[in-house]
């Protein structure tokens, strides 16, 4: 899987970070970078480091408590997300609480407005832009430059100020010095007050009555039958109240991989023919009876994350794996039917298939078709201007996918060759073009791009 569970040593600075599952490869990038810090030794940890047999809650709140700093990578997904927000808060509250002891560092990752709590906090990149809106290269130079600025604040906390001296890094503590103002005693009630209290009171039993006497006579009718067949039919049903819906059956995916969090299970499942197939973290792909949850197999490890989306046609399962291939498995055995050659990155995207073809994008920035039966590789695109996490369409012989470089691309389906790519959109696109009537409405949407002849 690539990933080793650190261990913790006391000379080490503790990076603890928090996201949204949805800015993972975002944070990815960022962690390639932390690793190469020069700023002394450090311990990198998220949830992705708790063993599947530790517990969620108390891993986090351990290695949480024990972090010198704390980075939250900000977005609306962590915004809106209750985990992070617990995460977030709690993370003010102990700067404030241990200044000394602690930094509470912001990066902007996707576009949001940053909350009042936070806007306080000097936040990375220091141009607000956030780094979702940014091509691979402008990341690159971003990224360096916020982990110069975690190195200096590393450094600062390993070599302490003067106390003449201002507090270092980009974040200042809050200022808690002021004393809360003593509350002020309730107001006393005045005989009007009473009055107007009482009147509300008595306004509300007679109401209460009025609808218990109404629902009492509808129900006493309700219970009597008549010669009308119109009341004999109501009167075989009595009337439910609406019920929380409870789930027909749950099952918990024993992977028994280091490192990988027990629910991380970011492929979305699929249901075919009564089976439910869906990827894992570890590197596996599963399959569940619909009706019961009974597992009915799984799939040999790809070897590193499933977070595609698998597409079952004509007997095989499609999915993509972090490994950087395309594999094919049975879809009533689970056994490996083939595994395409390596793109030059991971696979996050879910694959199309039409005609017989298999079409898939990689985060190395490239489109690849594949022979949907043997796996023999048919082309592989010119390269886009960044990563391509959305789902190709195919419509009338083109392919439609989106890419981070903000741009949608066309190519012919049949040799790979680029139709045309539209004027950037103002931020990346991870959603899947949309198909109808036989052609691409993005398609016809995009008229003014440019094309390639």
């Amino acid at each position: 899987m690539g990933q080793e569970q650190m261990t913790s040593d006391p000379e080490r600075i503790k990076i603890f970070s928090y996201y949204a599952q949805s800015d993972l490869l975002l944070y990815l990038e960022l962690e390639q970078h932390l690793r190469s810090l020069s700023c002394g030794p450090v311990e990198i940890w998220d949830t992705r480091y708790i063993p599947l047999s530790g517990k969620i809650v108390e891993e986090t709140d351990k290695h949480f408590n024990s972090a010198s700093v704390i980075l939250l990578l900000i977005s609306i997904a962590f915004l809106n997300d209750h985990r992070c927000q617990q995460i977030w808060q709690r993370a003010i509250v102990r700067y404030g609480d241990e200044p000394d002891k602690v930094r509470v560092i912001p990066i902007l990752v996707g576009p949001a407005s940053m909350p009042s709590e936070l806007a306080g906090l000097q936040g990375l990149p220091r141009d607000g832009r956030p780094l979702s809106s940014l091509t691979r290269p402008q990341r690159e130079g971003a990224w360096v430059n916020i982990v110069s600025e975690i190195c200096r604040v590393i450094e600062g906390m390993q070599s302490p100020p003067s106390p003449s001296s201002p507090p270092s890094g980009p974040l200042p503590a809050p200022t808690r010095s002021d004393p809360l103002p003593s509350p002020k005693p309730p107001p006393r009630p005045t005989v009007l007050m009473v009055f107007i209290m009482l009147g509300v009171i008595l306004v509300v039993g007679v109401s209460l009555l009025i609808g218990f006497a109404k629902n009492f006579n509808a129900t006493d009718t309700q219970k009597t039958p008549t010669s009308s067949p119109t009341n004999t039919a109501h009167s075989t049903s009595s009337p439910t109240s609406m019920a929380h819906p409870v789930p027909a059956w749950t099952t918990t995916i024993t992977t028994g991989a280091t490192g990988v969090k027990g629910d991380s299970h970011v492929s979305s499942p699929v249901v075919v023919n009564g089976t439910v197939y869906v990827g894992s973290y570890d590197g596996s792909l599963y399959a569940f009876n619909a009706n019961t949850g009974k597992k009915l197999w799984a799939s040999p490890s790809t070897g590193n994350f499933i977070t595609s989306t698998p597409v079952v046609v004509n007997g095989i399962v499609y999915v993509g794996s972090w490994d950087d291939k395309l594999h094919a498995f049975d879809a009533t055995t689970g056994a490996v039917r083939w595994t395409s050659m390596p793109t030059g990155n991971s696979i996050y995207s879910s694959s199309v298939v039409d005609n017989g073809t298999v079409y898939v994008g990689s985060q190395d920035d490239k489109l690849y078709a594949f022979n949907a039966t043997t796996g023999a590789t048919r082309w592989i695109s010119s390269p886009t201007g960044d990563s391509i996490e959305s789902s190709p369409a195919v419509a009338d012989g083109v392919v439609y996918v989106g890419s981070w470089d903000h741009k949608l691309y066309a190519f012919d389906a049949g040799s790979g060759k680029l139709l045309w790519f539209s004027a950037p959109t103002g931020n990346m696109i991870k959603s899947s073009p949309a198909v109808a009537n036989g052609s691409s409405m993005l398609a016809q949407m995009m008229e003014s791009s440019m094309l390639i002849g």
